[in-house]
């Protein structure tokens, strides 16, 4: 994008310099030099604790008084001057075109008649995420007849060599969620060591089919993270979902560390030990 922008701008300050060329009032030695100079000047920013201020048009304005195609001249640096505002105005208005909130309507607001999985596609779809978008954390809380409560959570894309961190959280009155995207400059070394947020949907879908839930309680809440340590679970017993889906349990010794992790549980007793299902799976 900013090098359409600057490429635009070169065009525009031509063409633009050619027609006040154009319109000189009288013929000049290098005219077409002077003209651009002063264009230049006009443009020219000075920066006062991040504030722009058009030094260049302020001492064109204060010290240039030409005799010779002055209405050409003033012209050129108004020009510049424009440029100025442009360029004052764009990381604004770039910015929030960019990270410009997006409501996308769920398909359902029962968990057991939506599918993950699809709700992640057409996410993609409309904000263009890159197909190995990594997660960061997600929340997902819903009562036990499937009334979906909440969905708030962090996942992570690479594009153009930049990482562009998305937020989401749900609405279950309207019924959609709002995405939130900004560019990270954080350094995020361990990136391509988090689970695909493919994979996770596929996971989440994968729990409900099996009804792998944790009985007798009102509500649920679903927890993931990218990576997690496992080092200090203490469950003798885990359930393993592999890549093509299939579960079974195995002991919590054979797992390899640093294996992805998804804890279902029911809100109030989150982040204790007791009361709780822990899913291992393999990303």
């Amino acid at each position: 994008m900013e090098y359409f922008f600057s490429g635009i701008s070169i065009a525009i300050t031509i063409v633009g310099l050619i027609l006040i060329y154009g319109k000189r009032e009288e013929e000049e030695e290098h005219l077409g030099w002077k003209l651009f100079g002063f264009c230049f000047l006009g443009a020219f920013t000075f920066r006062l604790n991040d504030f722009p201020i058009p030094l260049g048009f302020i001492i064109f304005l204060l010290f240039f008084h030409p005799k010779v195609n002055r209405v050409a001249k003033r012209r050129a640096a108004l020009l510049g001057l424009v440029f100025f505002l442009v360029g004052a105005v764009y990381p604004s208005v770039e910015k929030y075109s960019f990270e410009r909130p997006w409501e996308i309507a769920m398909a359902s607001s029962n968990v057991h008649q939506l599918s993950f999985s699809e709700e992640w596609k057409k996410l993609q779809t409309r904000l263009d995420i890159v197909e190995d978008a990594r997660l960061v954390f997600i929340n997902i809380a819903f009562t036990s007849d499937g009334k979906l409560k909440t969905i708030n959570g962090d996942f992570m894309g690479m594009k153009d060599h930049e990482f562009i961190r998305y937020s989401i959280e749900y609405d279950p009155i309207t019924n959609k969620s709002k995405i939130l995207w900004q560019k990270s400059t954080e350094n995020v070394p361990n990136y391509h060591e988090l689970v695909t947020m493919t994979r996770l949907c596929k996971v989440v879908d994968r729990v409900k089919e099996k009804n792998m839930l944790p009985n007798s309680m009102e509500e649920y809440l679903i927890h993931a993270e990218g990576r997690m340590d496992i080092g200090k679970m203490t469950e003798k017993e885990v359930c393993v979902i592999d890549n093509n889906g299939n579960v079974k349990m195995d002991e919590y010794e054979n797992l390899p560390i640093g294996l992805p992790l998804m804890i279902v549980d029911g809100p109030a007793n989150y982040g204790e030990t007791t009361s709780r299902e822990i899913f291992y799976y393999y990303p």
